[in-house]
């Protein structure tokens, strides 16, 4: 299982390790695998690219 984040700019390299150790925490703490089977997990933080752009209506 891997979880993806993709935020705008700004956060430390800290704040991001952060929320990766904590979603990998949650992961341990929820995700439940059936007998004789073996969870691997990751987390990824990345900044969005400068052409990331939203649309809202």
């Amino acid at each position: 299982m891997h979880v993806h984040f993709a935020l705008l700019p700004g956060r430390t390299e800290e704040t991001k390790a952060r929320l990766t150790e904590a979603t990998l925490e949650l992961l341990r703490t929820y995700v439940k695998t059936a007998d004789g089977r073996v969870l691997h997990a990751s987390a990824e933080v990345r900044d969005l690219d400068a052409s990331y752009r939203k649309f809202e209506s």
